[in-house]
């Protein structure tokens, strides 16, 4: 019978640390994406025919990181 606890308090940590890790690597793409919006540098437009990155963007980087790609 203890083994059997012990096996399923094995398990539920793995769950729990996978789940955790699955946070930690959303948090880092929100966080970019977040950091990206933040920049004033991506609302300054570098030559006089270009446009700024945050209208190039078009909101990509933050489908992106709601989608979970990278």
């Amino acid at each position: 019978k203890r083994a059997n606890e012990l096996e399923d308090a094995y398990f539920t940590i793995q769950l729990i640390e996978k789940q955790l890790h699955q946070a930690q690597t959303k948090a880092e793409r929100y966080k970019q994406a977040l950091e990206f919006y933040a920049d004033p540098e991506n609302y300054c437009v570098t030559f006089e025919d270009d446009y700024e990155p945050i209208l190039k963007d078009n909101g990509e980087t933050a489908r992106q990181a709601l989608e979970g790609e990278e």
